[in-house]
Order: C-alpha cells, then structure tokens, then sequence
C-alpha cells in the first residue's frame, strides 16, 4: 500500500488545473521502468522491476482518470481518451507486466464509459489501442512508414467524433 503522503500527491498534482474547463483529456503513460531493459519472462522479473512496471503503467493513469473525470463531466459534452498499446490485445511475450497493465486500462475504460451512461453524464470515453508510433522512446523496429507521435495524435482525434457515434469503447488505427 502506499504511503498517505505519497496517495495526497495524487491529488495535489492536478490542484493547479482543477479549475480548467476541461472538455478532451487524452491520457496516456506508459514504459518498461525496469533497471536494465531486457525481452524477459515473468518469472525472470525481480519483485523490484515488477513492481516498477505496474506503478509506471497503472496507477498514474488511473488516479488521472478518477481525478479529472469529474470535471470532464462538468464540462460535457467531454471525451477522455486512453492511448495505449497493441500489447493489451496481443499480450506479449517479454513484457508480461506491461501487457497485462494495458489490458487493464481497456477493463478500466469500458467501465467508466458505462460508469457515465448509467449518470447520464456526457462524457464519451475511448480507448486507443495504438501500434507502431515513433516517440521520444519508441525509436527500435519500427516500420519505414510508422507515424510519429504528433501525426498519430492528430489522426486519432480526428477518428475518435466518427468512433463515439459509432458507440465505440475502442479505436485501432
């Protein structure tokens, strides 16, 4: 469990926007915070990389999300969207955590988009379920023609209106 101090920085972070009139939220976290990089089994893992692994990708988003949905909610129509990997749905090898933190995300999102319905509040939320992106981390096996993070954004900002007609949780590229 963590510490309260730790839990009160949660909330303190986001004291400087509380007051925006947020409308779109597009949250995305994501990494391998383990101490050296590596393709490795789960059983490879040592409790230290593990846990690393699920706070980077868990938590964070998380908390954004409890935090700032309120305030999507005031402000709607709002969307939030989710962006995260292809790992959620192919599960990985070699990245047994971080797959499994992305497959939650989508468990997450599904259930705050029926959250919001079932309170008749307007705020559409959608995951992004991306694949290759070139980012500041992203640079290795890439495909020649893999957008970059500026051109991803913006082609999934301009398909999520079309996906939350659609009544879409989910968007692939």
């Amino acid at each position: 469990m963590p510490s309260p101090q730790r839990l009160r920085k949660f909330d303190a972070v986001f004291e400087p926007i509380s007051t925006l009139p947020l409308s779109v939220l597009i949250n995305d976290v994501a990494g391998f915070c383990i101490a050296q990089l590596a393709i490795r089994n789960l059983t490879e893992y040592t409790a230290a990389d593990l846990v690393r692994s699920l706070d980077l990708n868990v938590p964070f988003m998380a908390h954004v999300s409890r935090i700032l949905l309120p305030q999507l909610a005031a402000n709607g129509p709002a969307l939030m969207m989710l962006n995260l990997s292809s790992a959620a749905r192919m599960g990985i090898p070699g990245v047994a955590p971080y797959s499994g933190c992305k497959g939650f995300i989508i468990s997450l999102n599904a259930a705050m988009a029926r959250e919001m319905a079932a309170a008749s509040k307007e705020v559409d939320c959608l995951t992004i379920i991306s694949s290759d992106v070139r980012t500041q981390s992203n640079t290795v096996g890439l495909s020649p023609v893999s957008p970059d993070a500026r051109q991803f954004a913006k082609a999934m900002l301009d398909r999520a209106p079309r996906a939350v007609k659609g009544g879409w949780l989910e968007c692939l590229p």
